[in-house]
């Protein structure tokens, strides 16, 4: 998911108001590119197929996970690293084009699954998992680095993506493979999709069930 430590009101914190547009903007940018592949897959969606509305449900999901996680992420940075030129850049060279990479992936997934091309719709959430929870764990590092506390939740968050971005690899594998002498896969497409839609839905059930509250942190 993605929740790291909350980001302080400007109330809160005296130089709070300095970075609040910028966050502000953040959020905004990524919102748009994130509604950009739900809108792709609802224009193309086909109400009589059952393999539609499933990957729509993983969509949905992955959406509300993601939706504000990202940015979150970039604020706790802003507010648990001091903002020397060396952070400042890393924020906007690194952190950024991650959190874009993040919304652009999520595209890809939706494209794909407009497309009915349903290993690579799973392929691409697999790669979003391993990305997100290699930011969550060098974000992690750093703001430890700087006698900052992090969730306790935070090596679950990042085990659970691991630990399910590995099974659809599995999944993957399993079926994309030939195995030498029968030349077929292991899975059949429809096992294939169940299996995956199986591990996907675990996946993001886990995830909004150990993190719900931190969504209503900032009211």
């Amino acid at each position: 998911m993605g929740c790291v430590p909350r980001i302080p009101s400007p109330d809160e914190q005296g130089s709070g108001k300095k970075y609040t547009k910028f966050l502000i903007a953040l959020e905004i940018l990524y919102s748009i590119l994130m509604a950009w592949g739900f809108a792709r897959l609802a224009e193309f969606f086909d109400f009589e197929n059952i393999f539609d509305w499933v990957t729509l449900l993983i969509a949905m999901l992955v959406l509300v996970r993601f939706f504000f996680a990202p940015s979150h992420n970039v604020g706790a940075l802003v507010y648990s690293l001091p903002m020397n030129i060396v952070n400042a850049r890393k924020i906007i060279f690194l952190d950024i084009p991650i959190m874009i990479a993040h919304s652009l992936l999520y595209y890809r997934m939706c494209y794909n699954a407009s497309m009915q091309l349903y290993d690579l719709f799973y392929f691409d959430l697999m790669i979003l998992l391993i990305l997100n929870a290699a930011w969550l764990f060098w974000i992690r590092k750093r703001i430890e680095y700087c006698k900052k506390s992090v969730p306790a939740k935070f090596s679950f968050w990042i085990g659970n993506n691991l630990v399910f971005a590995a099974l659809l690899g599995i999944s993957q594998v399993s079926f994309h493979a030939r195995p030498f002498f029968s030349g077929k896969s292991l899975f059949n497409p429809e096992v294939y999709f169940w299996a995956s839609f199986t591990l996907a839905i675990l996946n993001c059930v886990i995830d909004l069930s150990s993190c719900a509250l931190e969504y209503f942190e900032d009211i």
